[in-house]
């Protein structure tokens, strides 16, 4: 059992991964709110284009498709800044929408906040699963309509209506007009949670593209998956990715659907530490195979370290356990 569990769960009490998220998010938005003073020039900028130390450029992706189609032409700061959050997210995956998107934190908080409503008002129930009702395709749908639009008309047109860019504004330079639009789609992810980021966000639809097949991933150790068949991983995908049936299940090494925003979530609640969020696969071999391979030498043959056996039988001792736990499930 890990570190700081409960008891009864074998589940962490302390979500480390959503805690890394928030405070990425917030130290992003705090920024850029410092920024807007000049004994504050180490950052400064908005969500379309940030300048790290006055001197790296950050700039969103989208933004500079949209810029460049529009008036055919885009400065060499802003292909720098725009390649260097391209190659982040061939590496990374869509790690700015799990980690760095004010409106992600906006709506993740918003989330918690519901729950705990629903709590007070219906009392302790089952949590669901992320509804797909919309399919989330629909914002490649919408991605190709902005790209095409500026194309077209000469106008960056989702740079002007982004909720990510009207919460990022009206926090950071007081612009609180283009909050009715964010606030409009937090009162809507009451009823449809996660609608935004799953299914209808363009940026996000871009950096999924862009990270179908970076080297980080929520990965999958083949020894434990599908012993707990809680899914719990895909009821707290805020994504809606169907982890365990999938994935766990499937006998995969790693979560491959492009919609994940590696944020964590599916790895705090895993009783058993089954997902983890890494470069490379997990190791081969387990800790009873490390110790049965140790050897005591006697008289020339080899005969098994006596902490191996036990730890061997501990350990098939632990996989009956959780075998009649599964078959419960």
């Amino acid at each position: 059992m890990r570190h700081g569990a409960d008891m009864l769960s074998g589940r962490p009490l302390l979500r480390r991964w959503v805690v890394w998220r928030r405070v990425t998010a917030l130290t992003f938005l705090g920024a850029l709110v410092l920024g807007r003073f000049v004994w504050f020039p180490w950052f400064g900028g908005s969500t379309s284009g940030t300048t790290l130390l006055g001197v790296i450029p950050f700039v969103d992706p989208l933004a500079a498709i949209e810029v460049a189609l529009a008036t055919g032409r885009l400065g060499a700061t802003a292909v720098l800044g725009a390649g260097i959050l391209l190659g982040a997210a061939i590496m990374l995956g869509p790690v700015f929408c799990g980690f760095v998107c004010p409106m992600g934190l906006a709506l993740d908080l918003n989330q918690s906040l519901r729950r705990l409503f629903l709590r007070a008002v219906r009392g302790k129930a089952a949590r669901t699963a992320t509804p797909t009702r919309v399919p989330n395709w629909v914002r490649y749908g919408l991605f190709g309509f902005f790209v095409g639009f500026a194309l077209l008309s000469g106008t960056p047109l989702f740079q002007a209506v982004s909720p990510i860019n009207l919460l990022s504004r009206g926090v950071a330079f007081g612009l609180w007009g283009g909050l009715v639009v964010v606030g409009v789609i937090v009162v809507v992810e009451w009823f449809v949670p996660r609608l935004w980021c799953r299914a209808l966000c363009p940026l996000g639809a871009l950096y999924s593209l862009l990270g179908r097949w970076s080297l980080l991933r929520v990965r999958i150790d083949p020894h434990e998956a599908g012993k707990i068949r809680c899914q719990q991983c895909q009821i707290r995908c805020p994504m809606g990715i169907p982890i365990m049936r999938a994935y766990t299940l499937g006998k995969q090494l790693a979560v491959w659907d492009p919609s994940c925003i590696r944020c964590g979530d599916c790895i705090d609640v895993c009783p058993r530490s089954v997902l983890g969020l890494r470069f490379r696969p997990f190791p081969e071999k387990r800790e009873a195979e490390a110790f049965g391979a140790v050897a005591l030498t006697i008289g020339g043959e080899s005969a098994p370290a006596p902490h191996a056996e036990v730890a061997g039988r501990r350990m098939d001792a632990r996989r009956d356990r959780s075998d009649e736990r599964s078959e419960a499930l």
